[in-house]
């Protein structure tokens, strides 16, 4: 035997031996083989090498791919025990076989009856090789995948299925051989691989499943048919085979079976239709209970095996999947006998009616003769199974119950008399192999083992009692009942309520004293099974109600302590518990509770009233969004006040402010911001509070330090994120009322220093402001939130492990959002906003020696000189404009920096993160350029119109920026000032003021005009401090004459224009 058979295999056919499925082996000394005949799932032959070559030959498709098989491991284990070896003392020269070698017959299997018995039994007790299995639910994958496939001289991709199996719940693994699996599968059999060996029964699988791999079986067995090499001439020149099931459909639909013919035995016969309710076989079953014969008669003219089809008289039928196997061993026995009868005498017709009657059952119809018809006992089995404790350990008696004949747990024919009975003896030894599995012994009729402790006590209320009541009737004396609570009685009663800061949730289970109630919820929020009290009784903590606790108390993102039955958690966690405890049955919520969640999640039906001495009127959304911060200031809580760009979230902070000022809550706060809106909040508070005192905290570290030193009488101070970093030292002694973070997504990521530096900050009350506060990732959200609501979110690392929409359960009563598209139903023409930015301090250097040269000579000037020189001072005036942009206008190696360009990055970031598109404008083609360069350095594609491009690309960029294309145009303010239609941006950036706001407004045209769909933002930027606020004032005060002149130019300007501009 070749040392490479696996064992497993070995083993298989010592198994075929030992049941007598060989059938016949005889000597062929002229060929020197041995020739054999083996019955496994049908008859094949097998052909040992007689020389020490060992090359070997079976008829089954296993040995056609592994060149060994459990039928040839049979024979050879005849060989030895019959006394032979497989390899001859001589080799003869090979001649033409002679018919002599028929008769040379060294070994005969059993009867016919005697091999019928023992294929039914094998058949009937296949669940005695299965149940250390059967237990185990399998779980299958379909794994569908493309597969190139040779076809001529090219390819085509085609779908091909693969199975991956394992337990359920356990780790899959591929079946990497699907022809030994459905050859199991087909037998019901087990199913040996390298991890587990799996039972492959009906019920071990999924409905679906089982119906899945029947039909894939069916698929696999026509597939390898067809791979078969074939001639291409004959019969399958003009035929093709198709599956069963396209069979079906073609040929046995009404109103085709009439022009369809079949031939049996070289006859067509007419086909008349497909037949659902036939058996191909007819039993008579003569004799009585001593003796009794059984006549096999077929009832089919022929079989298809691949097709599992049989052909009787016009019709075609079919069997079920499950009788397949009885049927073949009907089928393969009947060919090996010279008559079709079977005897069976004494103890015989009791394995008859207890091991074969069941089996052509399934395959035929059976006729009894009148004495074992009226004798027979055939009635369904209840099996019955009583469990009691008794003295420290449980004890089980199984009784089996057909009809009025009960049979108590023996082995299959310990039990005598009631020959003519039927047995259902599968059924029988599975219970009692699942006692043997559950590891009960048996003695004097009774099943027992020991009482199990702690979760082994648990799995045998919930996992052994239901898989035994699959099987039988149990029931259980009450000592042993008592033992297993079931939580549908001890149902916890949860009460939640607010105290001062906190949220309580109190908890009473019935039927639990009080001093256990805290480690009984301390099971259930582990998530544990059950809960064993000092008594010893289980209860179970697997009903919905505890599952829905669990889950609840388990979402909270932060260790629990549970003190005299009660949980006190952050009152930040409201929303939360409403959450999750709605849908907790025996969950009640207290009044105090109820208005806190009401008012967090319906901040609209808020009635604060507006402060007094705001110098604005708010809009119906910002009123909501006023009394939102208040109401969260009210309960202790930080927010993001997250409203989309341009709905005026400074001003809410403000008015909030004021108010708190007015009611006397105000202390200091202090609003940190990017350095480019610094000022914007000083003007904007200014503006709209002006009984709020500021200090913008900025300038050298001296000048800070003093500021913050002397700043304790301020309302509100206002810094950048940069410098707030430098003086974080100087703020830990103070105290504020309020932290504001403006553009809060500028300490989004906590490794900084910015944000290290703002987490030690103290203050009462922390409000971030962003309109997108979640730019890349959800741990964006979490860094801002560990900034204004401390201890709110769980660690980062936890975090990551939640999903998204868990997250946003989490935060959603915190942020307040509302788009422009839900509270401005009616827009204004445009939208227009003044963004001031502070030269750098070389800049600055730059800008006040231009400034004292021009103030100087034009304070020289008398009207006549001015006249004469004007062109001189415009050019001048030009000059600090471009030092507002940028002195790399006209120093070639300036190096530093501009304020307003940084800002524009800024500004330019946070509005491509809105989805928002450009126009962006400027004066000086020259600045455009730069400003390209540094777009192109963010990775940020621009289109750049300019006075040379020509009239054909002009418009054909128009057209590619209107359909979507980039989203950035340049544009040079007089080049493009008029005449374009760009209603696909729908925010416009003025980069440098020009004199005259008519032809701002023209710029700002390009996009508001008919088809724009979309409010139009107009972004202003102006340098603090420069001739660009003397611009806005000079237009402000001549609006009305600018807005009538067109083509309006620097020209224009009056003396006195120019001379409040520079000397005032």
């Amino acid at each position: 035997m070749k040392w490479s058979i696996p064992e497993r295999i070995i083993e298989r056919g010592r198994a075929y031996a030992s049941e007598g499925r060989v059938v016949d082996i005889r000597k062929d000394e002229k060929r020197v083989k041995w020739h054999a005949r083996v019955l496994g799932s049908q008859m094949y032959y097998v052909e040992l090498d007689g020389t020490p070559k060992e090359e070997d030959y079976c008829s089954c498709p296993y040995f056609k791919d592994r060149g060994y098989c459990k039928h040839t491991v049979a024979v050879e284990l005849i060989l030895r025990d019959a006394g032979y070896s497989r390899v001859f003392s001589k080799f003869p020269v090979q001649v033409e076989m002679q018919d002599e070698y028929q008769d040379n017959i060294i070994h005969h299997g059993p009867t016919h009856e005697e091999m019928l018995l023992y294929e039914a039994i094998d058949l009937v007790m296949m669940v005695q090789a299965q149940t250390k299995n059967s237990n185990e639910r399998l779980q299958l994958e379909f794994v569908i995948q493309g597969q190139d496939t040779a076809h001529g001289y090219y390819f085509v991709d085609v779908l091909s299925v693969g199975l991956r199996l394992g337990y359920e719940n356990g780790r899959l693994y591929v079946v990497r051989d699907l022809q030994e699996f459905f050859q199991v599968f087909k037998e019901q059999g087990l199913y040996f691989t390298a991890q587990a060996d799996y039972s492959l029964r009906k019920d071990n699988f999924a409905a679906e499943d089982f119906y899945c791999l029947v039909k894939l079986a069916e698929a696999y067995d026509h597939q390898q048919f067809l791979r078969e090499d074939s001639p291409k001439k004959g019969p399958w020149g003009k035929n093709i085979s198709l599956p069963k099931e396209l069979m079906k459909e073609l040929f046995f639909l009404e109103r085709t079976v009439q022009n369809v013919s079949v031939v049996i035995n070289g006859k067509k016969k007419k086909l008349k239709g497909f037949s659902a309710n036939k058996k191909p076989y007819r039993f008579r079953v003569l004799g009585n209970h001593r003796k009794l014969q059984v006549l096999m008669e077929e009832q089919f003219e022929e079989y298809y095996p691949g097709y599992h089809w049989f052909f009787w008289q016009g019709y075609f039928f079919e069997l079920p999947f499950e009788a397949i196997n009885q049927f073949e061993l009907v089928y393969e026995t009947k060919k090996r006998m010279p008559r079709p009868a079977l005897t069976f005498s004494d103890e015989a017709v009791t394995d008859f009616f207890n091991i074969l009657y069941p089996v052509f059952k399934e395959v035929g119809e059976i006729e009894l003769a009148d004495e074992l018809f009226e004798n027979l006992v055939e009635e369904p089995l209840e099996t019955l199974l009583h469990l009691t404790l008794n003295d420290g350990r449980i004890e089980g008696e199984v009784k089996f119950q057909y009809g009025d004949v009960v049979l108590p747990a023996v082995q299959l024919g310990d039990v005598p008399g009631q020959e003519l009975m039927v047995r259902k003896i599968g059924e029988e030894e599975e219970v009692l192999q699942t006692m043997r599995d559950l590891s009960y012994g048996f003695s004097e009729g009774l099943f027992y083992k020991s009482l199990p402790v702690a979760e082994n006590l648990y799995a045998f209320f919930v996992e052994e009692l239901p898989l035994l009541r699959q099987l039988a009737e149990v029931t259980l004396d009450d000592s042993l009942q008592e033992l297993y609570l079931d939580g549908l009685k001890a149902r916890p009663k949860i009460r939640i309520d607010t105290a001062n800061s906190w949220l309580d949730i109190h908890f009473d289970v019935s039927d639990i004293d009080e001093d256990e109630v805290d480690e009984m919820i301390r099971s259930i929020y582990a998530g544990k099974t059950y809960h064993q009290l000092k008594s010893g009784q289980i209860v179970s903590l697997e009903t919905e109600a505890y599952r829905e606790i669990t889950k609840s108390l388990q979402t909270i993102p932060e260790e629990l302590a549970f003190q005299n039955g009660t949980v006190r958690l952050a009152n930040y966690q409201s929303i939360l518990l409403k959450n999750q405890f709605a849908s907790v049955k025996d969950a009640e919520f207290s009044e105090d509770f109820e208005k806190m969640v009401s008012e967090l999640t319906k901040p609209e039906k808020l009635t604060d009233v507006l402060p007094k001495k705001v110098n604005a009127v708010l809009r119906p959304y910002q009123e909501v969004g006023f009394r939102w911060l208040k109401m969260m200031a009210g309960y202790g809580f930080g927010g993001i006040l997250a409203d989309e760009m341009g709905l005026g979230k400074t001003l809410q902070i403000i008015t909030y402010l004021q108010e708190a000022k007015e009611e006397g809550r105000l202390s200091q706060s202090i609003v940190i911001a990017p350095a480019s809106l610094v000022l914007n909040w000083k003007y904007e508070v200014e503006k709209f509070a002006p009984e709020l005192t500021t200090a913008v905290i900025s300038g050298s570290a001296e000048k800070r330090k003093t500021l913050i030193d002397e700043a304790q009488a301020i309302d509100v101070l206002i810094t950048s994120y940069a410098t707030f970093r430098q003086d974080s030292e100087r703020y830990q002694d103070h105290t504020f009322d309020t932290l504001v973070l403006d553009e809060a997504q500028m300490v989004k990521n906590s490794a900084t220093k910015t944000f290290q530096a703002i987490k030690k900050v103290s203050a009462k009350q922390r409000f971030a402001l962003s309109g997108t506060p979640i730019e890349n990732r959800l741990e964006e959200i979490w860094a801002i939130f560990h900034l204004i609501m401390p201890g709110f979110l769980p660690s980062f690392k936890k975090f990551q492990k939640f999903s998204a929409k868990e997250i946003n359960q989490w935060i959603r009563p915190f942020v307040l959002r509302r788009e422009k598209k839900e509270v401005l139903t009616e827009l204004p023409d445009k939208i227009e906003t003044l963004i001031r930015s502070e030269l750098t301090k070389e800049q600055k250097k730059i800008y006040l020696a231009q400034l004292q040269d021009m103030q100087h000579s034009l304070s020289e000037m008398d009207g006549e000189a001015f006249r004469q020189n004007r062109m001189t001072i415009l050019a001048g005036l030009t000059r600090l404009r471009q030092i507002c942009c940028s002195p790399a206008l006209f120093l070639p190696d300036y190096h530093g920096g501009s304020g307003k360009q940084e800002q524009l990055k800024e500004l330019i970031q946070s509005a491509l993160a809105n989805n928002r598109r450009i126009l962006l404008f400027s004066q000086f083609t020259s600045m455009l350029s730069i400003i390209e360069k540094m777009l192109a350095e963010m990775q940020v594609e621009t289109f750049y119109l300019r006075g040379s491009t020509p009239i054909a690309r002009r418009q054909q960029m128009v057209d590619e920026f209107n359909q979507g294309s980039k989203d950035v145009f340049l544009i040079s303010l007089k080049a493009g000032g008029t005449g374009l239609n760009l209603t696909g941006a729908d925010t416009v950036i003025l980069y440098d003021l020009w004199w005259n706001p008519a032809v701002e407004d023209q710029a700002a045209s390009r996009a508001h005009r008919l088809g724009q769909k979309k409010e139009v933002e107009v972004w202003r930027l102006i340098a603090e401090g420069t001739i660009e606020e003397k611009m806005v004032q000079l237009q402000e005060n001549k609006k009305d004459l600018f807005e009538n002149i067109l083509g309006a130019s620097a020209s224009q300007l009056t003396e006195q224009d120019i001379r409040d501009i520079l000397l005032q």
